[in-house]
């Protein structure tokens, strides 16, 4: 399958809502309880982060087209994709700590970001490689689009 930028896109949204969600709130509930003195910063640094993680993918996303369509078998295998993840991760970790984003407010959350997104990204990639071809056979065949 060689997924197409709208595809890419559809996919990152589904994976993001679907597992990206679910995987993000215990760390928003381990945030506040770990660090209630902080404030309510701390228990939504995570969906912060879930949500920057997102908007540098969708950033990203017609690089790696741009990239895929000069490979010449216009693929994008799996070793690209864990490339591609290391590159989001710190990225989205210079945007959600660094210049514009939480500072030392959601210290708590800087130092979970590594177990936060490499749980995300990892299930995400499971989800992509096996589970997403079962529920939604279509998917292989229009380029990774979930929607018509």
């Amino acid at each position: 399958m060689t997924p197409t930028l709208r595809g890419r896109r559809q996919t990152r949204l589904f994976l993001m809502g679907a597992i990206g969600v679910p995987v993000t709130l215990p760390f928003c509930v381990l945030g506040l309880l770990t660090a209630p003195v902080a404030g309510p910063i701390v228990a939504v640094a995570p969906l912060y982060v879930l949500a920057v993680v997102t908007v540098v993918g969708l950033v990203l996303d017609r690089t790696y087209d741009r990239m895929q369509q000069q490979r010449w078998d216009h693929d994008w295998p799996v070793h690209l994709q864990v490339v591609a993840g290391g590159v989001e991760g710190a990225i989205a970790f210079v945007v959600s700590f660094g210049c514009c984003g939480l500072g030392v407010l959601a210290l708590p959350a800087m130092v979970l970001f590594p177990v936060h997104y490499g749980l995300v990204w990892g299930l995400a990639l499971l989800f992509v490689q096996g589970p997403i071809r079962v529920l939604f056979p279509q998917w292989r065949y229009r380029g990774g689009e979930l929607l018509g």
